[in-house]
């Protein structure tokens, strides 16, 4: 039995150099990576609910997003930024600081205070 020879063969690439290399874009400043696209899909995906929806559906989510996109852009214009949402914790954690900043409470009192709001799960 004889061993046929494996030919190798060099394809052009599929995609130019120039389409995916990052260096010149680097050296730019720029953003190398598709991030800012992938966000939007997953927000969009969080909008719509669910993985297929119908085309209504997407419609309606689309224009319920507009409105309130646009209801922000009013509120922000009229001095009225949108409230941040924060996690209760969090908040809770800033204001134990703020307090023993102000000297409103005491070292021992703060890490006390800290210690009993902090819990593991």
């Amino acid at each position: 039995m004889t061993v046929q020879p494996v030919l190798l063969r060099r394809l052009s690439p599929l995609f130019p150099v120039l389409t995916w290399n990052v260096y010149d874009t680097t050296l730019a400043g720029d953003h190398r990576t598709n991030n800012l696209c992938e966000s939007w899909n997953c927000a969009l995906g969080a909008l719509l609910g669910h993985n297929h929806p119908s085309a209504w559906c997407a419609i309606e989510s689309i224009q319920q997003d507009a409105a309130a996109a646009t209801t922000a852009l009013l509120q922000n214009s009229k001095g009225q930024p949108p409230v941040k949402h924060v996690k209760r914790s969090t908040a809770h954690l800033h204001d134990i600081y703020v307090a023993h900043c102000d000297g409103r409470k005491s070292v021992e009192e703060t890490l006390r205070t800290v210690a009993h709001t902090v819990r593991y799960e």
